[in-house]
């Protein structure tokens, strides 16, 4: 089965009301399966060949694309998400994962 996965990018404007959003997200997400692939501040090099990007990144990933869309469409995780409402502009993708081998 695919995995599903969340691709964010956000720029954050009040840091301490993120660290609140991102403590609550974390815990309900690792309930929810997720699994933290990269995160910010980043960990690893990069380098922006493309784009425009925003200041923070993070991709999750989770058991399978159904998980991942319920993860977000959830009651619990839609309370969660006003928490970060006035702290950060954030760019959320939920893609199915495949196996590119040949």
């Amino acid at each position: 089965m695919a995995k599903g996965y969340w691709i964010a990018q956000s720029d954050v404007s009040d840091e301490g009301g993120q660290a609140i959003y991102a403590k609550a997200a974390a815990e309900y997400l690792k309930r929810k399966g997720a699994k933290t692939l990269v995160g910010s501040p980043m960990q690893g090099r990069y380098e922006v060949v493309e784009g425009a990007p925003r200041s923070r990144r993070l991709i999750q990933e989770f058991p399978d694309y159904e998980t991942a869309l319920a993860a977000y469409h959830s009651e619990e995780y839609q309370e969660i998400r006003k928490l970060r409402q006035n702290t950060a502009i954030v760019d959320l993708v939920i893609v199915e994962g495949f196996d590119a081998t040949p």
